[in-house]
C-alpha cells in the first residue's frame, strides 16, 4: 500500500498500448471508493497513439481526507473506453502531523516558592510540504513508571508563546521544514508584572514524566525527571 499526505502532489507514469497508431486517445487517473466515484483525479490526459507502449505521465492531488483509496485508470481511443483498470495496490492517506524531539527537561527554584519547577523545551518540527497549525501541550505524569498525567498535578503547565495569560497550550503555526523550540518554562510574568510559578513542584524525593504532545494526540517520547 502506497502511503500519503493529505493534498500532496504526485505524478503517476502508466505505460499504454494503443494500436494502431494516429488515434486520438485520452487516459485518466483517478481515486475512489469504487471506479464510479472520483475523489481524486487527474483529469482526462489527451495522446495520440503510437502502436507501441507510451509511458502517460498522470499528474494528480492526493484527497484532502485520510482513508484508503482503490486506484483507477481508463483508458479512451477514439472516444470510446478501451479499458478499467484497478492498482493492485490501494493507497492510504495519512493525516499531517508536526513530528517531536526528545525533550530536555531541568529543574530550577522558583523564586516565589520553596520547592523546585521544571523548565522543559522540545523542539518540534513539520516534515510535511504544507503549512500546518496545531495546539500544542505540556504534559506530565507524576509517579516511576507511570504514563498517565496526575489529575492532582494538572495535565499541562504553562507554554511559553501562547498570547493568553496562564494558557497551557501553544497554537503553533510552522512552515514545510520548520522547526521551532516549544518551551514550557518554570515561571512566567503574569499581566500585572508579578511572577508565577508553573505547575507542577517537584519535590526531590518524587519521580515525574514530561512530554509534549498536540492535539491529535502525536506526543513526543516521554523524559523522566530526575
Amino acid at each position: 500500500m502506497y502511503e500519503f499526505q493529505p493534498g500532496e502532489s504526485k505524478i503517476a507514469i502508466a505505460p499504454i498500448t494503443i494500436s494502431p497508431s494516429g488515434i486520438s486517445c485520452e487516459a485518466e487517473l483517478f481515486l475512489g471508493p469504487d471506479d464510479q466515484t472520483k475523489v481524486a483525479t487527474s483529469g482526462m490526459i489527451g495522446f495520440v497513439s503510437t502502436g507501441a507502449e507510451q509511458d502517460m505521465i498522470l499528474p494528480i492531488i492526493m484527497p484532502a481526507d485520510v482513508g484508503t483509496y482503490h486506484v483507477y485508470l481508463d483508458v479512451y481511443a477514439g472516444g470510446v473506453l478501451m479499458g478499467v483498470y484497478q492498482a493492485t495496490e490501494d493507497v492510504l492517506i495519512e493525516a499531517l502531523a508536526f513530528t517531536f524531539g526528545i525533550p530536555s527537561v531541568t529543574s530550577r527554584r522558583c523564586s516565589i516558592a520553596s520547592y523546585n519547577h521544571p523548565d522543559v523545551y522540545c523542539m518540534v518540527t513539520n516534515n510535511t510540504q504544507q503549512t500546518l497549525t496545531k495546539t500544542i501541550y505540556a504534559m506530565c505524569y507524576h509517579g516511576a513508571g507511570g504514563t498517565t498525567p496526575d489529575p492532582d498535578l494538572g495535565e499541562t503547565r504553562y507554554i511559553e508563546g501562547q498570547p493568553e495569560p496562564y494558557a497551557h497550550y501553544l497554537v503553533l503555526t510552522l512552515a514545510p521544514g520548520q522547526s521551532y523550540n516549544v518551551h514550557s518554562p518554570h515561571e512566567y510574568e503574569k499581566p500585572d508584572g508579578d511572577m508565577k510559578c508553573s505547575s507542577p513542584a517537584l519535590w526531590p524525593n518524587d519521580s515525574y514524566g514530561f512530554w509534549m504532545e498536540d492535539e491529535d494526540g502525536n506526543m513526543s517520547p516521554i523524559t523522566p525527571w530526575p
